[in-house]
């Protein structure tokens, strides 16, 4: 069903979320018959390869969702624009937005929940398999976290991000509806259903406001919760006016 054309035609992609086997808040994707794919479980996947290249790919994973899924950026995060932040006690690293030719500030959180999601993990999985040696590679590169992402044009780095994810899902019918994308927009739900204003949604994400971007809006959309306060409006009212027909008919 959930292949049906006049359920899935308005996404271009599914959210990824963190994790819909546990948590009550992603049962929609239960209820369109998704197989429990998540973020979680593409991970743990990854994990389980245990070679050097699925290393770079679940930094590249991880961080990006962090990032709030914008594929193309998490090339440009460099070391010499990273600090450790003293009143938090997180990373903090400079996270170019390309489209406003801007830098945003950007705190990398520890998972406490899944290791397998935590940034700090896949840095030092990244680590392990050599991912701070620059032998053989340029001055100008060097201060990259990626450096090799460097070799790709803009839009191969998206494409290496959903060539990843699609890679470690086992259903075939559900790989075409994940993408890169899909870091994104479940991000930006699970920002939504964590009660954020979306102010703060966009503070993180880099988004300008609605009236300036429709595309920030776009991602919120497709957030269930946020349909939530219209609909139990509207329920609350139709509530109210069979109670009051209910009163109407006692008196007569």
């Amino acid at each position: 069903m959930f292949l049906d054309p006049d359920v899935s035609s308005g996404r271009k992609s599914e959210p990824l979320y963190r994790d819909v086997t546990s948590d009550k808040s992603f049962l929609r994707a239960k209820y369109r018959e998704l197989t429990g794919t998540d973020l979680l479980s593409i991970c743990k996947s990854m994990i389980k390869d245990g070679d050097r290249e699925t290393a770079k790919k679940l930094l590249e994973i991880v961080i990006t969702r962090q990032g709030i899924g914008r594929g193309k950026e998490i090339a440009f995060i460099r070391w010499n624009e990273a600090t450790w932040d003293a009143l938090f006690n997180y990373m903090d690293m400079d996270w170019t937005i390309i489209k406003q030719l801007d830098k945003q500030c950007m705190l990398f959180f520890c998972d406490r929940r899944n290791y397998e999601l935590c940034p700090y993990f896949a840095l030092g999985w990244y680590f392990m398999i050599g991912g701070l040696r620059r032998n053989g590679i340029s001055a100008a590169t060097s201060q990259f976290v990626c450096p090799y992402l460097h070799k790709m044009r803009r839009d191969s780095v998206a494409k290496r991000l959903t060539t990843t994810i699609r890679a470690h899902i086992p259903n075939e019918a559900e790989k075409k509806i994940y993408s890169s994308r899909s870091l994104r927009s479940g991000a930006m739900t699970e920002n939504a259903i964590s009660g954020l204003t979306k102010e703060l949604q966009y503070n993180r994400s880099g988004h300008t406001s609605p009236e300036v971007n429709s595309n920030a809006e776009g991602y919120i959309a497709q957030s269930p919760h946020l349909s939530m306060p219209g609909g139990l409006a509207l329920a609350t009212v139709e509530a109210l006016r069979r109670l009051d027909l209910m009163a109407r008919l006692n008196r007569s």
